[in-house]
């Protein structure tokens, strides 16, 4: 198999949805859609930070990096500090 080849199904394997999002995000994977829920959930704990909010989807449809984005922008202000935990890596999510 050609290296360029290995390269090029590395890169597509970031693209898949049971790839890291956090890596794919790092690398700067993501582009930004307008409307996404990540900027609409980042702009309304900005302005109440104890609000809570539920997002929701399939595998795979990009909660987790929506997830991760809104950490990174709430993290930008200087009064929140956001911090994301994935229960599913310490727990098994089905028991509870």
């Amino acid at each position: 198999m050609s290296e360029r080849l290995k390269f090029f199904r590395k890169l597509m394997s970031a693209f898949e949805g049971t790839s890291n999002p956090q890596r794919a995000v790092e690398r700067g994977f993501y582009v930004n859609l307008p409307n996404n829920p990540g900027a609409v959930i980042t702009a309304k704990i900005a302005l109440r930070p104890s609000s809570a909010h539920l997002l929701f989807g399939g595998i795979g449809s990009g909660k987790t990096t929506q997830l991760l984005l809104t950490q990174q922008a709430l993290n930008e202000l200087e009064d929140i500090k956001a911090i994301y935990v994935d229960v599913s890596l310490v727990t098994d999510i089905s028991d509870l």
